[in-house]
């Protein structure tokens, strides 16, 4: 009994090392045609025509798409807005929800504008507004202050946001 016990111990103890190529550390081969046991880094090429040693692969990213949605009504002058939104459809029922809730009416069930993984920005001026989209803020803003500026006076930024991917994987 005490034999066994003792070639339990001793098969555990030699046992709790994992080794890769040939007794190696792993990312590491064993030299050859030398007189002692040695190892190394693992060479270019090694697995194949690949140019490099291969590297143990990293899962793909994956992204989901978001929506965003502007409703203006330009009666009572309220604006809803959404972001993040998972369908357009999503995105305007919360964009008009938002319109609702802070005191619009009938304006509220058109929307202005959708976007995608974009950037939308609201520039108003004395008479008029003028809602761009882009792959920026920066450039969704200077698009509506250019449309603004070369039809109304005294524009402004009024509204930026950004409804960006979400990473799932």
């Amino acid at each position: 009994m005490k034999m066994r016990i003792l070639m339990a111990i001793s098969f555990l103890s030699v046992s709790g090392f994992a080794w890769a190529e040939g007794g190696c550390p792993s990312g590491m081969i064993p030299y050859q045609g030398t007189d002692i046991t040695s190892c190394g880094p693992i060479p270019d090429g090694y697995y194949g025509d690949s140019g490099s040693a291969q590297k143990p692969s990293e899962p793909s990213v994956r992204w989901a798409k978001t929506w965003g949605a502007i409703t203006i009504d330009g009666v009572l002058g309220v604006m809803g807005t959404s972001t993040g939104q998972m369908s357009e459809r999503e995105a305007k029922k919360a964009a008009m929800a938002d319109c609702y809730a802070k005191g619009g009416g009938a304006g509220c069930k058109k929307t202005r504008m959708t976007y995608r993984n974009q950037c939308a920005a609201i520039a108003s001026g004395a008479e008029s507004n003028n809602v761009s989209r882009a792959d920026s803020i920066e450039k969704a803003t200077a698009l509506s202050m250019k449309e603004c500026n070369a039809s109304d006076t005294n524009c402004r930024i009024y509204y930026s946001a950004c409804s960006e991917p979400i990473r799932i994987q």
